[in-house]
């Protein structure tokens, strides 16, 4: 079986507080609505893996929901898909907490869809929940979903300086929702090793092929209850497993273990296996379990001998779950079958430049010994100019993505430059390369008030991990990840 990370999603939240800009309105204790936006950013990769190959996603869809009722919806631009980073807007509906479901689908159009149905920009919540597919497209992938509740605090934010989306505050930052990935069906693997004084050819796999009663009629794209995955039929024809060589194996193992590489895999191309909640009898390969349960059918011959047929049980299959069937046949002919159920995982979504720990460098860049920083009425051209900031040169010589983050922002703004071309960037998701990060206090700050810069990338297990930007903790911190910064009385420049 390949070796597939997860791909996720990173999705952070942000939106306009009611009341504080226009268009905003205000919310009684009652619990009355407000109708202003929230701006969602959502940070993505856009690789996965299938069979230790490369495959792009070529569309990503996102859906948000209060209760029943939409309240955003974005599909990505090829632009947009390229950086990995994009903005979507999400209604707001309170004032204090809002609980919004997101759905996620990725590579919509590889599967065929129950009765017509298709993705659309105005579905609602409960067209989403029963979408189902009833066949994979050329067998060559599935889409990737998600479906998570996530509640917002929709309080102190920070402003939002993106093109597009001025006057709206980023909430959430320094906790990032993250949506992750996973396929919505199973996967089937069929190994085989040949036994002692079995002869070169000795092993053939006739055939092999999933009996259609385990087979399921359609699967749905998001997850379903128990009873609904129950009272899905199955399929009317049973599923041809291609294999490799015209089955002939030529892996020779002298006893039989639970592991996948002392095998051969003697599949060709993908079998995905629909959600099915019926299964063998306690998950033994070989013990009939419900009616309804997948079955696989192989025929073989030893050493030139009559073509034989074993039946392998298969457990329940869930979503997101790789099931290895691993056969070992000796001379005689008796196949020993061991299964194991992994997590079938997707490709990390970013390409790493090799190793997990990105190159990256930090420094005080300027006349500036210290982290001090004190409000200034001066308003430059280029951020780094202003008095009273203060400016960190960083440098990510690896080819991955980072993200600049002040904790506690309130009172304090935050600018990117690259300096190759001194263009101000968004402040997630930005490539490797050469940039001057200014920190500067607003006038709503006080003497004695605290903001800490961090800045994070995504490791190779896939998670945002901070990076080791203050390793003296030279800067004010007892963290190595952290670089404090102080808002003081206003300093002469002279």
């Amino acid at each position: 079986m390949q070796n597939m990370k997860q791909i996720f999603l990173t999705v952070l939240l942000g939106g306009c507080l009611g009341g504080l800009f226009s268009g905003c309105t205000d919310e009684d204790m009652s619990g009355k609505t407000t109708e202003d936006t929230l701006g969602v950013r959502v940070n993505l990769g856009s690789r996965a893996k299938l069979d230790g190959s490369d495959i792009e996603i070529s569309s990503l869809k996102v859906y948000a929901f209060w209760g029943e009722e939409q309240v955003g919806y974005h599909e990505l631009t090829s632009s947009e898909q390229e950086k990995g980073s994009f903005m979507m807007d999400v209604v707001q509906k309170t004032m204090s907490e809002q609980e919004i479901a997101f759905y996620a689908i990725a590579d919509d159009k590889v599967v065929e869809y129950e009765r017509g149905q298709d993705f659309s920009k105005n579905m609602s919540r409960a067209d989403l929940e029963q979408i189902a597919f009833t066949s994979v497209i050329n067998d060559e992938k599935l889409p990737l979903t998600c479906r998570e509740e996530v509640e917002i605090a929709v309080s102190g934010g920070v402003e939002n300086e993106a093109e597009g989306h001025e006057g709206h505050l980023i909430v959430n930052k320094d906790k990032p929702v993250e949506l992750k990935l996973s396929y919505p069906a199973g996967k089937l693997e069929l190994y085989f090793a040949k036994g002692p004084n079995v002869n070169s050819d000795g092993l053939v796999v006739k055939s092999a092929k999933v009996l259609r009663n385990g087979m399921r009629e359609k699967n749905y794209v998001f997850p379903v209850s128990l009873d609904k995955l129950q009272a899905v039929g199955s399929y009317p024809a049973d599923k041809p497993i291609n294999l490799k060589n015209n089955g002939v194996v030529a892996k020779t193992l002298e006893n039989k273990t639970t592991n996948a590489d002392d095998y051969e895999l003697l599949m060709e191309g993908n079998v995905f296996l629909f959600e099915n909640p019926y299964g063998s009898k306690d998950n033994n390969v070989d013990q009939p379990g419900d009616n309804d349960g997948n079955v696989i059918e192989i025929v073989y011959t030893v050493n030139g001998g009559n073509e034989r047929t074993k039946e392998v049980y298969l457990p329940a299959i869930e979503r997101g779950k790789c099931y290895q069937v691993l056969c070992w046949v000796d001379y005689r002919g008796t196949v020993i079958v061991t299964y194991k159920v992994l997590p079938w995982e997707t490709e990390n979504i970013y390409e790493l430049d090799g190793g997990g720990h990105p190159s990256y460098n930090c420094t005080l860049d300027g006349d500036k010994d210290n982290t001090d920083v004190w409000v200034s009425v001066t308003d430059p051209v280029l951020p780094r100019d202003r008095e009273g900031a203060v400016n960190f040169r960083f440098k990510m010589n690896s080819k991955q993505q980072w993200t600049p983050t002040l904790r506690n922002a309130v009172g304090f703004k935050m600018a990117v430059m690259r300096v190759a071309d001194e263009m101000l960037m968004p402040d997630s998701a930005i490539d490797e390369g050469e940039y001057i990060i200014t920190i500067w206090p607003t006038e709503d700050s006080k003497v004695g008030d605290v903001t800490y810069l961090e800045i994070t990338s995504r490791s190779l297990t896939g998670e945002f991990e901070p990076l080791l930007i203050n390793t003296d903790k030279k800067w004010g911190s007892d963290s190595q990840t952290l670089i404090k910064i102080v808002r003081v009385e206003q300093q002469s420049t002279k």
